[in-house]
């Protein structure tokens, strides 16, 4: 899957879309999904993320509504990595991908990483029972410089330190960052019995079929993530 040639990058880049509803999504809020984050996320209500496709080692995602008011939201999120239970508040704002009064099918929020992250509601059924999201990080992948006096090479530059010199590499890499865009499939708490809806799950494999070049299709929640 990494090994494509450079010319099929391109080709993904220039082809960068997905299908909504029939209509082709090429991201960057191309089109206003008539979906509305306000009936997602209920006060009290928990909504797990059922499959994603950031290729990541999570488990057992929650988030649950503290507070709604107009366009402001407050997300209480809990989730599972290395064995630990993962919790932290965020404050998001919801809007409309054109600017428009409604539908409110968009959010920003931070992550617990401090990513900025817009979230457009791409799918929901009609009750809202489940949903596909379209997950974009404003980070991105980063750089980090290593310190690694043995190194040699070309990109290398000495710095004095302590009386000695250290030599440091610039490495672009993702720093366990989140892959620029993901796909999100999640299910209201009161409908997990039965699961995601054939729609929503049509949906979702739309987007990674399509999407296939960046995404790796993963199972979030199990029955067991219950006891937690």
């Amino acid at each position: 899957k990494h090994g494509r040639s450079l010319q099929c990058n391109c080709a993904y880049l220039s082809r960068f879309f997905a299908i909504v509803g029939g209509v082709p999504y090429r991201g960057g809020r191309s089109v206003n999904h008539n979906y509305n984050f306000r009936k997602l996320f209920i006060p009290r209500e928990a909504v797990w993320t059922y499959f994603s496709s950031w290729n990541d080692t999570f488990t057992c995602k929650r988030e649950i509504t503290k507070s709604l008011k107009k366009k402001n939201i407050q997300l209480q999120t809990s989730y599972i990595k290395n064995n630990e239970t993962h919790n932290y508040t965020a404050n998001g704002t919801l809007s409309n991908v054109w600017g428009q009064g409604r539908p409110l099918n968009l959010m920003y929020i931070n992550d617990d990483r401090k990513d900025r992250l817009n979230k457009e509601l791409l799918f929901a059924t009609e009750n809202y029972s489940c949903a596909v999201l379209y997950v974009e990080s404003f980070n991105g992948p980063r750089t980090k410089t290593l310190a690694d006096p043995t190194i040699s090479g070309n990109r290398l530059y000495a710095q004095r330190q302590g009386g000695r010199s250290i030599c440091h590499v610039k490495i672009s890499t993702k720093l366990r960052g989140r892959e620029p865009v993901t796909f999100d499939l999640v299910v209201k708490e009161s409908h997990l019995k039965n699961g995601p809806s054939g729609n929503c799950i049509k949906n979702y494999k739309e987007q990674i079929e399509i999407h296939r070049f960046l995404q790796v299709n993963r199972t979030v929640y199990e029955p067991a993530c219950q006891r937690f």
